[in-house]
């Protein structure tokens, strides 16, 4: 069943003044959500990834408990049947299941295959559905500007997109072949291009929420909350950064490949537009003197009918987008299992004189994650992002064996040394804003000027840069 309460996804923005602002997710949870996918003209019906067949039993059982959720029509034992119910062609993706550690799967349908000769779904969508995401940069720049004994705590939001009903407009783009026959999907699936945006609508509907009630900081990457909170007596400090920083932001978000940002006149980046301050709540619970705490939280959550489960204890260190933070000692860090599992990753490297793209692509994403916490990590990144490149651009075959070379495994050696096993953790006091009394100035007629300490200098372009 769904579980987002629609009314009160009404009432309760409206009584805040979100009500015009968040419209469309009260509709779209009444009504269900358009994708935006145009009319299916022709069926299309892909086979399935190896791992759909390799996995049938968990693939069973993911059916059965969509079923008992009431996500799927059907089954339907011919193409036929389906076209009857649609009214409409339809189109069905490519099924894969991924491992969800410790013994689980999420099934994957892949709406970016293109099956005989029709587009693939999400290259009929027209739009990106840009939404807003927490950085590591937005993270400790909240963890910055809060006092030294402010808490943290998580929440994530069950099966999140499994819960947002689509348009039945949407469905013929939705249909699942399995061994027991085809399903129509009536939810948000993973793999279809909005639905990160379509739920990160609702993620953001839910946030502002909460801080209009005066909850916050609050911080989202995809389904997981954070939830900072303060001392009562922080408040007004607290508030006072937020009016002015919100004061300095531009009326309107700024939206670029999916993402969404509020820009301040010097172009940093937020996540929010601060422009509801902290408030203290009032239950018997606040006597210890937080501005609010999990009693706030689940009353809230209950009323609109958000699922939110695996809390964690408030507390001054928390894990968030694998990651660790310390906000009492200022610090954030790698946890001792991410950093072994990457370790690991640079073992098998070294093992072996050759690499394929894939391997350099995974091994290049986890030593970006890690960047931010690792002193010095940027240069010792470069060797392998070339790699990474000029593979591409070699159009070979991704499984093809590549000599990575000497100067490569010195810098994975040096990774090795950093990731081995123990927490990693970094000041990130570096982080804090600093003038440093440097202004440039640039021409696309002439060049660049910089005036730094007394000092200046002027660049002039080369007659071709623009070519």
């Amino acid at each position: 069943p769904l579980t987002f309460k629609a009314d009160a996804w009404a009432s309760v923005p409206e009584g805040l003044g979100l009500g015009d602002r968040y419209a469309d997710v009260v509709q779209g949870l009444r009504e269900g959500f358009d994708l935006e996918i145009p009319r299916i003209t022709s069926t299309a019906i892909a086979s399935n990834a190896p791992s759909a067949n390799i996995h049938r039993s968990a693939l069973r059982e993911i059916i059965l408990k969509e079923r008992q959720r009431g996500a799927y029509i059907g089954p339907f034992q011919n193409a036929g049947d389906v076209q009857d119910v649609l009214h409409n062609a339809f189109q069905s993706m490519p099924l894969s299941l991924i491992p969800k550690p410790p013994d689980k799967f999420r099934l994957i349908q892949n709406f970016s295959a293109s099956v005989g000769g029709s587009k693939a779904t999400n290259d009929l969508i027209p739009r990106s559905w840009a939404t807003t995401w927490s950085t590591f940069r937005q993270i400790i720049g909240n963890i910055l500007s809060l006092p030294a004994d402010s808490e943290a705590c998580t929440r994530d939001v069950d099966s999140a997109y499994r819960l947002l009903p689509v348009h039945p407009s949407q469905w013929p783009a939705l249909v699942l072949r399995t061994e027991e026959g085809f399903f129509i999907d009536t939810r948000v699936s993973f793999g279809i291009g909005p639905g990160t945006g379509v739920f990160g609508r609702v993620g953001e509907a839910a946030l502002d929420i909460f801080r209009a009630r005066g909850f916050g900081p609050l911080r989202r990457w995809v389904d997981d909350i954070l939830f900072f909170r303060v001392r009562q007596r922080s408040i007004a400090g607290v508030n006072a950064q937020r009016s002015q920083l919100s004061e300095s932001l531009g009326p309107q978000p700024f939206l670029r490949r999916g993402a969404k940002w509020w820009v301040d006149g010097e172009g940093r980046r937020y996540d929010e537009s601060y422009e509801y301050p902290l408030r203290a709540s009032t239950g018997l619970s606040r006597l210890d003197g937080w501005h609010y705490g999990d009693e706030e939280i689940e009353i809230l959550a209950d009323d609109l009918g958000l699922p939110l489960h695996k809390p964690t204890p408030w507390s001054s260190i928390f894990t968030y987008a694998g990651y660790v933070f310390d906000i009492r000692e200022r610090r954030a860090g790698l946890p001792a299992s991410k950093a072994a599992k990457y370790g690991a990753d640079l073992d098998i490297w070294l093992s072996s004189p050759t690499h394929r793209l894939e391997d350099a692509q995974r091994l290049l994403g986890r030593l970006l994650h890690a960047s931010p916490v690792v002193l010095d990590s940027a240069r010792h990144l470069t060797r392998l992002i070339g790699f990474v490149n000029v593979a591409i651009r070699s159009n070979a075959h991704a499984r093809a064996e590549r000599h990575g070379g000497a100067p490569l495994d010195e810098d994975v050696r040096w990774w090795r040394e950093r990731l081995n096993g123990e927490e990693v953790w970094r000041s990130i006091a570096q982080y804090a804003p600093r003038d440093i009394k440097l202004y440039v100035d640039a021409s696309s007629d002439w060049g660049i000027g910089i005036w730094w300490d007394g000092r200046s200098a002027a660049y002039r372009l080369r007659t071709d840069w623009r070519s």
